[in-house]
């Protein structure tokens, strides 16, 4: 399930800025293809819990990448979103669908299109 082309290059880009905090989002794809991403990037000093994120197509979306996980290493407070979300939320940041994630302290967060 894809959006059209056009559309999405109007709304690739999603900054937030929260006090003096920033959070960037980025929106990928191929064209045609779909192959959706989402790239959220925090730098903000304590982790975000059940923040509110528009995305670019309803559903279930996988997270493929968490920077509070560690190959090998045992994370005892792990923040994250055990392994998807489901964007099913109205529509926010000019896209179509939201969801509410967790982005942890310092961190990155990358969704798949499931």
């Amino acid at each position: 399930m894809t959006i059209d082309a056009d559309r999405r290059r109007a709304s690739s880009r999603f900054r937030a800025q929260h006090a003096i905090v920033v959070i960037h989002v980025k929106h990928r794809w191929l064209d045609g293809q779909g192959e959706d991403l989402v790239v959220v990037v925090s730098l903000r000093e304590e982790t975000w819990w059940s923040y509110q994120l528009g995305f670019p197509v309803a559903g279930s979306w996988l997270e493929v990448f968490n920077s509070d996980l560690y190959d090998g290493w045992v994370n005892p407070m792990v923040a994250g979103n055990g392994g998807r979300i489901d964007a099913n939320g109205p529509p926010l940041h000019g896209f179509p669908a939201s969801a509410a994630i967790v982005i942890p302290a310092n961190g990155l967060v990358v969704f798949a299109k499931q």
